[in-house]
């Protein structure tokens, strides 16, 4: 270093040396030959014999080289090929402060502590020899220094006798306290190090160009400016718990400037980050940052907080996006005593943020938010009013409101969207908006609070299975939910212990888990259409240019489409308006038809449709192709690829209100061919109002011809004829209706029915319909039974069916403890016509049994009325 000016020790470490081997060696080191000086502060543990510094032929007695050494119990040197010169007796345990100087006139001066201990002339030292230093040692190992050293500085020049006495008074862990009053700018190409004494900068502004390390003293920023430049990174911030009025971190013009906290920094006022095009930023490194005014960000600047605690006393500005704040496990805290906050976030997402503005006047205690707002995890608002403005606002776990704090929502959306946590509501809470549409997302709300919802309450789990949790946090202890009814948007929910204040709330697809009023739980029905064997699409809008429009739930096309489109039909459609048919387009399905041009549409989940203009790359297609593969959930293998498993589940779906996803299925077949697959309806899971319906459509709002039978067996409507032992329409689980069907059994061998019930629960009221059906036997009259109802305690209701041909056994066969409705039924040609199995009750009107080896067998309810035999 060239600097003439004594500076105290940075800290109160040093280096020790044992005497045995350390050292520290400078290869290839030049000094300047014609004049310098080396100046160090030494302790030695013992009287033996040692080098503290060595430098030039240390292999030879004589010749070029500088040395400070030891002999016995003095301290002395030598220069060039001198003797030892300077001697001075020196105690063990005891720090001394050593400078030897050479100079252009060839003399040189040793000093102990300041002053002079002897001088030598007529030196002949060669500036041309290259040679390594030696400290602690002499050229390697040998005579090794025993003791300690520190702050050992080489000059490139004659230091003065005042220069050398000046450095010699910087005492070790000295207790001076000196105060350095800056008059006018600072400017510190590379490190500022206060050990000691007071620094104060007034009003005056520093410039550093690396770091800032105050291991001992303090500083008074008063209002002035430290400016930070840095073009590289590895710097480091250390203030000693003394506060600065504005720091600016700036990177020099460069890329690359980096600063990192060694302890807590607290301003006054500004704390920014000016980089233009920063890489490394400022590293919080985990401590905590105090800021009295503005936290700027600009350009590309960044910071990067760990798990630092930030307290922000002014506004918030990033103007560096989301990688101007990298927020690891950070809390930010808003917590101004005296004016208004704004938050400018750019994108960028928050940690943990506490809103606690303690003003008495609550005319300028407010935190206002300028664009959206991220929070990873905890919002918390103590105190203060917080506004929402029109900005969206998305929180991942906690949302806390104090009783001394408001929420001022504006037109603002707040929104719960991280699955991996569970959510609580605590306090009570006024939202505009407020969304939870994250699958699987649980949200538990504070009990005896409420939460007030002015305009939207959507919530949404996407998906049976996915439901969105809503919970009280005491078991038992209802939370409150106050919103219109018709802002509700509410799907895929499963609710407990809450309570609708206002207006009854409706929710689909959802599960009533107990303890909830004023809430409706609907069930959703969900349409897919069966077309036997129809792979191809059934009408296109390329085909004639034929626009699609969906507004809400409704389908609009500009030209008719044909008339056995109907219910349950799927329509894929360009959604994403890019010209084709890809994973981010959509699917919807018919639920009505209102006519040719103009149909109800639904999402796979019952849902509002998204909504397309004028797309003519739609087409339509049978959901499924056989009624058995619409059972297992097998979808048709014409509907395009990036668009198929809108039926995620296989072989059976729970849809109960109690343990699913609440919905009451239609599954409309078509007359497209005949279906010859037997069918079981096996591993659902269904209920009182959660039923799988069978039918065939056939009014105008299903379709536009029907897919019907006319009353007797002829090629129209929709027909399943299989042949072999199983059972051709087998339903094996609870609350399953069958309506309108051709059905046909060719049996070769085995005993089994054209449609068989068997109950799975054996609750009474486990109902199931069969109705206005064609049931026939053909071939070998193997088929025992045209519909057999056994197991369990079923309730049954039969109606409107021609059954006829079983001449094996009974065209209607109850059997065990049943309550069977049978009404308005044609049975002709069987041997027995209706059969009333034991333990069962049946109630048969308006029956007519034809032809029968035994019209009727059994002894009926007494209700039974009006029915017919014959010929005899």
């Amino acid at each position: 270093t060239n600097t003439p000016k004594p500076f105290r020790f940075a800290n109160s470490r040093s280096l020790a040396f044992d005497g045995t081997g350390d050292y520290i060696n400078i290869p290839d080191t030049v000094l300047n030959r014609y004049q310098g000086t080396v100046s160090l502060w030494f302790k030695t543990n013992s009287i033996a014999a040692g080098d503290i510094w060595a430098f030039g032929n240390l292999n030879n007695t004589t010749g070029d080289r500088v040395y400070i050494y030891r002999s016995g119990s003095n301290i002395g040197a030598r220069l060039d090929d001198t003797s030892f010169f300077g001697s001075t007796a020196i105690i063990v345990g005891r720090w001394y402060h050593a400078a030897l100087v050479w100079r252009t006139n060839n003399t040189g001066e040793f000093y102990v502590n300041g002053s002079s201990a002897g001088t030598v002339s007529s030196l002949t030292y060669s500036p041309n020899i290259q040679a390594a230093v030696s400290i602690a040692a002499q050229g390697g190992s040998a005579s090794p220094w025993n003791g300690s050293l520190d702050d050992v500085r080489v000059y490139n020049r004659a230091l003065s006798a005042t220069e050398i006495k000046a450095i010699s008074q910087v005492e070790v862990f000295g207790d001076r306290d000196n105060t350095y009053t800056l008059q006018d700018a600072l400017d510190v190409d590379e490190n500022i190090l206060l050990a000691k004494g007071t620094l104060i900068s007034g009003g005056v502004d520093i410039s550093v160009g690396a770091g800032w390390n105050n291991s001992g003293a303090t500083y008074t920023g008063s209002t002035s400016s430290v400016t930070f430049n840095a073009a590289e990174a590895g710097h480091l911030i250390r203030s000693n718990s003394s506060t600065f009025h504005n720091v600016i971190f700036n990177d020099g013009g460069g890329d690359s400037g980096g600063w990192s906290l060694s302890d807590a920094l607290e301003t006054g006022y500004l704390f920014t980050v000016t980089a233009s095009d920063s890489v490394n930023g400022v590293n919080l490194s985990g401590y905590d940052l105090t800021v009295g005014g503005d936290f700027i960000v600009t350009a590309a600047g960044e910071v990067t907080a760990s798990n630092s605690t930030i307290k922000v006393g002014g506004n918030w500005t990033n103007l560096a996006g989301a990688n101007g704040f990298t927020y690891g496990t950070s809390t930010v805290e808003f917590n101004s005593s005296s004016a208004d906050q704004n938050i400018t976030s750019g994108t960028q997402t928050f940690y943990n943020l506490v809103i606690n503005n303690t003003s008495s006047s609550l005319s300028d205690d407010d935190i206002v938010i300028d664009d959206d707002l991220n929070i990873e995890n905890d919002f918390t608002l103590y105190d203060g009013e917080f506004y929402g403005g029109s900005y969206d606002i998305t929180v991942g776990r906690h949302w806390a409101m104090a009783t001394a704090g408001t929420f001022t929502a504006g037109t603002s959306s707040v929104e719960f969207d991280d699955a991996s946590k569970v959510s609580t509501v605590y306090g009570n809470t006024a939202f505009h908006n407020l969304l939870i549409r994250t699958a699987s997302k649980r949200v538990d709300f504070e009990a005896g609070t409420t939460t007030t919802v002015s305009n939207a309450f959507t919530i949404d789990g996407q998906a049976q299975g996915t439901f969105v949790d809503l919970n009280s946090t005491v078991v038992g202890t209802q939370w409150t939910i106050n919103t219109p009814a018709d802002n509700a948007y509410v799907y895929f929910v499963d609710v407990i212990d809450s309570e609708s204040s206002e207006d009854s709330i409706t929710a689909y697809s959802s599960v009533n888990m107990g303890n909830n009023e004023y809430w409706n739980f609907i069930v959703i029905p969900i349409y897919r259409s069966v077309g036997p064997g129809n792979v191809s699409a059934l009408d296109t809008g390329s085909a004639d240019a034929n626009n699609l429009n969906i507004t809400d739930s409704t389908a609009t096309f500009d030209n008719p489409v044909p008339n056995n489109v109907g219910v349950g039909d799927a329509i894929q459609y360009d959604s994403a308006a890019n010209g084709a048919i890809e994973a981010d387009d959509s699917i919807v399905f018919i639920h009505a038809r209102i006519d040719s041009r103009h149909y109800t549409v639904k999402t796979a989940a019952g849902g509002v449709p998204t909504a397309v203009v004028n797309d003519q790359d739609w087409s339509i297609f049978r959901a499924y192709t056989s009624l058995a593969l619409a059972e297992t959930g097998t979808e048709n293998a014409g509907i395009d690829g990036d668009l198929v498993n809108f039926d995620t589940w296989a072989d059976g779906k729970d849809i109960s209100s109690a343990t699913g996803s609440n919905e009451q299925w239609h599954i409309p077949c078509y007359a497209d061919a005949t279906d010859t697959t037997n069918v079981n309806i096996s591993g659902w899971t269904t209920g009182r109002d959660n039923y799988i319906n069978v039918f065939t459509p056939v009014s105008a709002t299903q379709v536009g011809t029907t897919q019907r039978h006319e009353g007797k067996w002829t090629t129209k409507g929709y027909s399943l004829e299989t042949t072999g032992a199983a059972n051709t329409f087998q339903a094996s689980e609870d609350f399953v209706r069958v309506d309108g069907l051709k059905i046909s059994q060719d049996r070769t061998s085995g005993d089994s029915a054209g449609v068989y019930t068997t109950s799975q629960s054996g609750v009474a009221t486990s109902g199931v319909y069969i109705s206005n059906n064609i049931i026939r036997a053909t071939g070998p009259r193997y088929g025992r039974y045209g519909i057999d109802i056994s197991g369990g305690l079923t309730t049954v209701y039969i109606y409107n069916n021609v059954v006829y041909d079983y001449d094996a056994y009974a065209c209607i066969l109850t059997n065990l403890a049943h309550v069977a409705y049978v009404y308005n039924n044609t049975v002709y040609n069987c041997a027995t016509g209706i059969n009333e199995g034991p333990d069962n009750s049946i109630i048969a009107k308006n029956n007519i049994c034809y032809n029968n080896t035994d019209n009727y067998n059994g002894v009926f309810h007494s209700d039974s009325t009006n029915n017919l035999s014959g010929p005899t």
